[in-house]
């Protein structure tokens, strides 16, 4: 039986034929697939057996209802996907379009809609990610946070917010921190390095306090990010809220998109909206980048592990230059 992937891969070597594209890339072939598959099985509720051409959404359904359905997928660790994400599934959307009707795909409302979005500067969509480009240059200032979070610290009251607070100040990290578990000691420690599936831990070693993390976005790369927490502050902290902890025991209770949530709203509810995990890490980032000599620019390299991407990753993504 023809799979979902066999028919994309057929339009494009039609199109070859025809001379409208020059090659294409197998892994866009699978995206496609796996996209429209699983917009297909959102929307009817069953996975697909019979390929595009049976799918009658295509051309019966609503195509502001799709999209609808498109910006309700949930994403990995936020409550629904991006805007580059929900970018990419009307790309789908067309290129089934394409496979359903290969020489009048355009006549389509669906296709004239989609295109649209994606296309005409006036869009509600282009206008979202025009939004979302320009709020990716929103790097709060340091002295603004830190007083923030250092009245917390003084007057709060809930002492894992404010090791949270002192965590995604201080270090780069992303959001697998959060759902860190405990481990008391380093033979706990070798016992988990030995397990198949690892997740992110906070362990007790030697004294000392490290975050233990596997499971993020770039673990197949970089492997164990195995980062110790000097600030002593934090580890006082650490040191009297797991005092009757046992061994995998959740940290704080609370996952992903919560947390940032969490974030946004303490932030704003103190006079400085906007802010983000990843705007955080912006902001650690580029402190240290601007307080740098030029000979100790290895400083980059521990960044880099904490945050757990490339140097060139950094500088392209993460630095913001100050006027």
């Amino acid at each position: 039986m023809e799979t979902i992937q066999d028919e994309i891969e057929e339009m494009y070597n039609e199109r070859m034929k025809r001379g409208e594209i020059n090659k294409f890339k197998a892994v866009t072939v699978e995206q496609h697939a796996r996209q429209i598959y699983n917009l297909d099985r959102i929307i009817n509720g069953k996975f697909n057996k019979e390929g595009i051409k049976s799918m009658v959404w295509l051309s019966d359904m609503d195509p502001a209802e799709v999209l609808k359905v498109i910006k309700s997928i949930p994403g990995r660790g936020s409550p629904t996907i991006g805007i580059a994400t929900q970018n990419s599934y009307m790309g789908s959307v067309l290129v089934s379009l394409r496979v359903k009707d290969f020489n009048d795909f355009h006549k389509s409302p669906m296709w004239k809609f989609f295109h649209t979005q994606l296309n005409d500067k006036d869009s509600e969509h282009r206008a979202a990610l025009a939004v979302k480009k320009l709020d990716k240059g929103f790097v709060p200032e340091y002295d603004d946070i830190m007083k923030v979070v250092n009245d917390y610290i003084f007057k709060g009251e809930d002492l894992y917010w404010k090791i949270l607070l002192l965590i995604y100040t201080k270090y780069p990290f992303r959001l697998e921190a959060v759902e860190a578990q405990y481990l008391r000691n380093k033979f706990q420690y070798k016992k988990m390095l030995k397990k198949e599936v690892k997740g992110n831990y906070l362990v007790k070693m030697s004294g000392s306090y490290y975050f233990s993390l596997h499971d993020y976005k770039t673990s197949e790369i970089y492997g164990e990010r195995l980062i110790e927490i000097k600030d002593k502050t934090i580890s006082s902290f650490i040191a009297t809220f797991t005092k009757n902890m046992s061994d995998y025991q959740d940290l704080f209770h609370i996952n992903r998109n919560t947390f940032s949530k969490n974030i946004t709203t303490f932030f704003k509810n103190n006079g400085i909206p906007g802010v983000n995990p990843t705007n955080l890490s912006k902001m650690i980032i580029t402190r240290e980048y601007d307080q740098m000599p030029e000979d100790l620019k290895k400083m980059q390299q521990t960044i880099a592990k904490q945050r757990g991407h490339s140097i060139n990753s950094q500088i392209a993504a993460y630095v913001v230059a100050k006027d």
